[in-house]
């Protein structure tokens, strides 16, 4: 847990000392720290987020290099549905690599189904971007438990990685690799 807080020339030695009998440790443990440092780094937001038709945006969860990630209510006949709403950023939607990216994990969403992979409520193009409505679940990602409740995490982090490592293996057996695996995504 001291990693996070460490210089990343601290760190490098930190990771030796306590990886030193185990390299794919060592490697796993490196790729979760990176990824922790890429989520920092700020990206620009999605100009004039606006939401799609039927969603009204609550609170922004999350930002990253395609998009954000934002807590919506979905409305549809009369039913309020609290929803992790993933909205693309604009250039983003505007690049064709970009936009067969997003409808292939679109796809692939759609065909997963597992109690410890979120599922996909409804997706859309338009409105110079598009969209995935997928299943909010509330609480706090690995991140956050690092950060800020580091002794929560020492009591349970056997089971979570257990079910984390279940909804990766799901994944898996479909022939999907995860291309964003990091503890801001795993939420407990």
């Amino acid at each position: 847990l001291r990693l996070l807080e460490c210089a990343p020339g601290e760190r490098a030695a930190l990771l030796d000392a306590a990886c030193a009998s185990d390299p794919g440790l060592r490697n796993e443990v490196q790729q979760l720290l990176d990824a922790d440092t890429q989520a920092a780094a700020p990206t620009p937001p999605i100009d004039g987020p606006a939401a799609p038709p039927g969603y009204l945006l609550k609170r922004l969860l999350g930002r990253g290099g395609m998009g954000e990630v934002w807590l919506a209510e979905r409305e549809h006949d009369g039913f309020r549905q609290s929803v992790a709403l993933k909205l693309l950023h604009r250039d983003v939607w505007r690049q064709a690599e970009r936009q067969a990216r997003f409808r292939s994990e679109r796809r692939i969403l759609a065909t997963l189904t597992h109690p410890n992979i979120v599922g996909l409520y409804d997706f859309g193009e338009g409105f110079g971007s598009a969209y995935l409505a997928m299943e909010f679940l509330e609480g706090p990602n690995l991140q956050t438990l690092l950060k800020h409740e580091p002794e929560r995490l020492k009591k349970s982090w056997r089971d979570w990685f257990v079910q984390a490592a279940r909804g990766i293996a799901a994944a898996h057996a479909k022939g999907i690799v995860h291309r964003d695996l990091k503890p801001a995504n795993l939420v407990l």
